[in-house]
């Protein structure tokens, strides 16, 4: 017996509208600083310009996934199309990795072999890029916070990020000549880029190995659950993320009588839904004559006061 919540895609369409505005906005600003960033000899700067360009190819496969994802379900994808989205949130974690390597290259080639910067051009064309990437930052938070769209954020801040520094190289070039400071502040940018990028890779293989989602704790479930006079076990607990904001669960349920199950089945309902946002479960009903441990899962049952592993060792 399941429940099913809302449309977990329903934010998906405006998704797709923010990400097609924030890549022609950032198509416009990469050609701007990729021209003023090699006229005036700038590492920062092109750097950034790099980096913005693969945004707009990152932005691109963003739209795509959250165009995808809202496909309905089919004979072969029951689920439907929903981590699609996820899929799309790893690819952009591991290209902003690859990106930044050839970055750190060239930055520390440049300690050793610096070359002039024009500080004046690079501050102002910086300067210009950091109205622009704010206001594309913007426009995507006000989206609906998934995997996929948390992936773009990334990308976008690295932007900001990249442009902070860019200015900053070039104010501080145009007043002291110091122009190993662009090296420097391109090996900062490289930095955070890969320091958001693990948090959402770490994230992103959570999801698709199904763990259980970090804001839940499968031992405070079984405890909550107990607490219910008609329940005597609870086994085969697993909860994992199926995509941004829709998390499932599924269950063996142990009652004193089916008679009492509609009741204990609107409970749990309403308890998963309230305090785990949990509105797709699949629960089996059980009796104590009907029960049968497997192998491989733990369960919380009322006559061993508590949790136990079944993995236990079986002789052949």
């Amino acid at each position: 017996m399941h429940n099913h919540g809302s449309d977990p895609h329903h934010h998906t369409s405006a998704n797709s509208k923010r990400l097609g505005i924030c890549m022609v906005l950032l198509t416009l600003a990469a050609l701007v600083e990729a021209g003023v960033g090699w006229l005036a000899g700038s590492l920062a700067l092109l750097t950034d310009a790099l980096h913005m360009s693969s945004d707009v190819l990152a932005l691109g496969l963003a739209a795509f996934a959250a165009w995808y994802a809202k496909k309905p379900p089919t004979a072969r994808h029951s689920y439907g199309m929903g981590r699609m989205e996820v899929m799309a949130a790893l690819v952009n974690a591991l290209f902003n990795i690859v990106l930044v390597i050839p970055m750190i290259v060239v930055a520390i080639k440049r300690f050793g072999e610096p070359e002039p910067v024009a500080g004046g051009m690079v501050s102002v064309a910086a300067l210009t890029m950091i109205v622009i990437t704010m206001a594309v930052f913007l426009i995507l938070r006000q989206g609906e916070q998934t995997l996929n769209m948390r992936g773009a954020v990334i990308h976008v801040l690295g932007d900001v990020a990249g442009s902070v520094a860019a200015a900053l190289s070039g104010i501080i070039i145009y007043f002291t000549g110091w122009v190993i400071v662009d090296p420097i502040l391109t090996l900062l940018i490289c930095a955070l880029i890969i320091f958001s990028t693990w948090q959402l890779l770490r994230d992103t293989v959570v999801v698709l190995m199904e763990g259980v989602p970090p804001n839940v704790d499968l031992h405070e479930i079984y405890e909550e659950l107990m607490q219910h006079e008609h329940i005597q076990a609870v086994h085969d607990l697993h909860v994992w993320t199926l995509s941004s904001g829709n998390t499932m669960l599924t269950a063996q349920v142990t009652v004193d009588s089916l008679e009492y199950w509609p009741d204990v089945l609107v409970t749990i309902q309403t308890h998963l839904a309230t305090h785990y946002e949990i509105t797709h479960c699949t629960i089996q009903p059980l009796t104590s004559d009907t029960l049968q441990h497997k192998n491989g899962c733990y369960s919380y049952d009322k006559k061993s006061k508590g949790r136990h592993d079944e993995l236990s060792n079986h002789s052949s």
